[in-house]
């Protein structure tokens, strides 16, 4: 399919390359809209749809350009750089040629997003006619505030647009570092808002003008609320984007390659970014989950999967109706026994797994099909989905209106805990197991973790049925306790 790619995890994107000429005025060589759909025929539907609005909405481009070339300028009122409220902005010198490219660089911005905008109305359903008259004006702005050795000359001629090194920002060292590293669209949203934190300390800087001292600001600014692993994490990141604008010529050297996350001199240890909750908590989100249909049934089942399986919550989110078997096993004595099973695979339409070693089965503990998750499994046959109302982001992760909900739910049950969110049903999990006597090899197998040993990669390509059961029924014992007793103290 023309312009439209497949990601880990099945969802279609649309990308296309924005023409040449175009490069320039918009900001960037592409643009990229997730299609929110696994399905390969509604995807080609959408992406034809794009293509379409998209081919008009470049000739607006172009047609504005060139009539604005002839046009008298008028001054867009853009940010400087005074107006980003910088504390030492007076204490900063700038030609005339930086400072006009600072103002180009916000014009440029702005038909970003208007770009980004007008993606989104179109798989939306909506007329983009309403942000022509917007796309004319921003591209005015833009060839007004570029000076002629910048401007694009001929947007019909094909000639790429260059970056001035000395005017380079980091908007330009992001879209070099993208190209460089195509990283997936959750990543790059990640980049850009640290980048924009960067800014929204500094001002927008010319690379050439930000130093060591500017990285050791911000370092120490956003250490003030974030956690040391956060802290570390971001400053990274901010690295390798600068590194990037150094491999492509933007820059000489990269200023932040020497600081160190450096938040243990001021007191603080690293923690973890999730715990796992306390039986009390455990007990009393399970004791309280919302009854009925609908949405109601959805919020529910997975909270108990997760609880009974420490499974990842975009791992339940994916599951089919065909991913719930009944399989046969022998026990101890050798008898024979049938137990429900649950597969977690990236072999289904849209799914996807973290890592090799998710790919897994879990026994399904006897009191989640006392629940009715087997008679919701049997209502969902013909479903892509066993949870089919749960919608996919636009990074196509089909968990993320979970995590929202029990962000929500578990304040309600008085756990204000920030590090204590969904994924805490894993860490209690694995708590529980380890309580329970399972052996790490097996209780890894059961969660999906990697243990980094060889031998690990021998056998068959699922872990042994008996002693996951043994693991499942001693995780789903101990749980089924906790609810008990918090159901008994309501």
């Amino acid at each position: 399919m023309e312009h439209v790619q497949r990601r880990q995890g099945g969802r279609y994107v649309y990308r296309r390359r924005v023409p040449a000429p175009l490069v320039p005025v918009i900001g960037k060589r592409e643009v990229t809209k997730a299609l929110g759909t696994s399905n390969p025929d509604e995807a080609k539907r959408l992406a034809r749809k794009l293509t379409v609005e998209l081919d008009e909405y470049w000739h607006t481009l172009i047609s504005a350009s060139a009539t604005t070339k002839s046009a008298p300028q008028s001054g867009a009122n853009f940010l400087s750089h005074e107006e980003h409220g910088v504390p030492d902005a007076k204490d900063i010198t700038y030609t005339p040629e930086e400072t006009t490219a600072q103002t180009v660089q916000s014009a440029m911005n702005w038909t970003e997003f208007r770009v980004a905008a007008m993606l989104s109305a179109i798989t939306g359903g909506a007329d983009i006619k309403k942000y022509t008259q917007a796309a004319q004006e921003a591209v005015q702005a833009v060839v007004a505030h570029t000076p002629s050795h910048l401007a694009p000359v001929d947007l019909t001629s094909g000639a790429e647009a260059v970056t001035r090194p000395g005017t380079a920002t980091l908007a330009d060292a992001l879209r070099v570092w993208q190209e460089a590293r195509t990283p997936d669209l959750a990543t790059v949203d990640k980049v850009a808002t640290i980048v924009a934190q960067f800014e929204g300390v500094h001002g927008r800087l010319p690379l050439v003008k930000i130093t060591a001292d500017h990285g050791r600001r911000w370092r120490d600014d956003l250490a003030k609320t974030a956690a040391p692993n956060t802290v570390r994490g971001k400053l990274g990141l901010l690295k390798a984007v600068l590194a990037a604008a150094v491999d492509g010529g933007l820059l000489d050297a990269n200023p932040l390659r020497d600081i160190k996350a450096n938040t243990a001199a001021k007191g603080k240890t690293a923690t973890k970014a999730r715990v796992p909750f306390s039986d009390a908590e455990a007990g009393r989100l399970l004791a309280n989950l919302p009854t009925g249909e609908g949405m109601a049934d959805t919020w529910r089942y997975v909270t108990l999967i997760a609880a009974y399986t420490a499974a990842r919550v975009e791992e339940i989110a994916q599951i089919a109706p065909g991913d719930v078997r009944q399989e046969n096993y022998r026990d101890a004595d050798g008898t024979q026994r049938t137990t429900w099973v649950l597969y977690l695979t990236d072999e289904g339409e849209g799914q996807g797994l973290k890592n090799a070693t998710s790919r897994r089965r879990v026994p399904l503990h006897a009191d989640l099909i006392d629940a009715g998750f087997i008679d919701l499994v049997k209502a969902s046959s013909g479903k892509a989905r066993v949870f089919d109302q749960l919608r996919a982001d636009k990074y196509g992760r089909e968990g993320g209106a979970v995590s929202d909900w029990f962000g929500r739910y578990k304040h309600k049950q008085k756990i204000d805990n920030p590090r204590k969110t969904f994924h805490s049903w894993r860490h209690y999990g694995k708590d529980v197991l380890r309580e329970q006597g399972v052996t790490e090899p097996v209780a890894d197998a059961l969660t999906g973790h990697t243990t980094g040993s060889i031998a690990r990669g021998y056998g068959g390509e699922y872990y042994p049925l008996r002693p996951l059961v043994e693991a499942s029924a001693r995780l789903g014992d101990a749980i089924g306790r906790v609810w008990r007793e918090a159901r008994q103290s309501t």
